[in-house]
């Protein structure tokens, strides 16, 4: 707070004084962050948004470093690694706030693979044992389910039906992609004691 005092005369010496007092206050930047994904993919579009305010005004402005302008900004990165996002908030007294980001990219996920070992020749209502050999090149396989509903990479079969059928079993990765294994087994008629 500052005093402002005023003080007239007049040509014969008499004097009056009047005092303002001022309260100067400190102007505010505005506040800027950013809200979206610490990490992506690869060539995978990716919303990024800037939650900006301004206590003693209003936000006049909203510039992303990549050229957008405003709060909303979708960036899709073609390079693995750690990249920076920047976005600058100015106000309507010209104060600039600018908050940054840094995502980590990684690369497109590949999908798990595997195969299905055990018995490819059954004879009919024979139990067997299939064992699924499964790896994730990029990451972990985090589910085995083979087709009749069974879970993990071991699974125990009959067949009452003769013929060729086919056995299969859907890997799924620590990122969400499947791949499915399928095998052929040839059931032959159950042999008959004479």
């Amino acid at each position: 707070r500052y005093a402002v005092t005023l003080t007239a005369t007049d040509d014969a010496g008499a004097s009056s004084s009047d005092t303002l007092y001022v309260t100067v206050e400190t102007a505010v930047a505005p506040t800027v962050r950013i809200v979206g994904p610490d990490t992506t993919t690869v060539d995978t579009p990716t919303e990024f948004l800037a939650n900006a305010s301004d206590a003693d005004g209003e936000v006049r402005s909203v510039r992303w470093t990549s050229g957008h302008r405003g709060e909303r900004s979708v960036r899709n990165f073609t390079e693995v690694g750690p990249h920076t996002l920047a976005v600058t908030a100015t106000d309507d007294g010209g104060r600039a706030t600018t908050a940054t980001k840094t995502v980590r990219v990684r690369p497109e996920n590949r999908r798990p693979t595997g195969r299905i070992r055990g018995p490819r020749d059954l004879s009919q209502g024979e139990m067997a044992t299939y064992t699924v050999d499964a790896a994730d090149p990029d990451g972990n396989v985090t589910r085995v389910a083979w087709d009749d509903g069974t879970r993990g990479t071991t699974a125990d079969r009959q067949f009452s039906e003769t013929g060729t059928v086919r056995l299969s079993a859907t890997l799924t990765d620590d990122d969400g992609a499947t791949a499915t294994l399928s095998t052929s087994v040839r059931v032959s008629p159950r042999s008959r004691s004479s």
